[in-house]
């Protein structure tokens, strides 16, 4: 999931596996929420923050990851 310029985000409540690539990559965004996401044997980030992202807060996340 790629979110990009955005305001006011909540995400929740979410699970993610075997992800190649980001599970959720944000970036040029303020007001983001992110809680209770678990990230199952994905292979790069669960959650990877670009720049100009102000406001963001991240409760709750956890996982394994996939080693290859």
């Amino acid at each position: 999931m790629y979110f990009n310029n955005v305001n006011n985000l909540t995400l929740k409540d979410l699970s993610f596996a075997h992800t190649a690539t980001f599970a959720i990559e944000i970036g040029d965004a303020t007001n983001v929420h992110c809680k209770n996401i678990e990230f199952n044997e994905c292979f790069a980030d669960g959650l990877h923050v670009n720049g100009g992202v102000e406001n963001l807060i991240a409760r709750n996340l956890s996982g394994i990851l996939k080693m290859i």
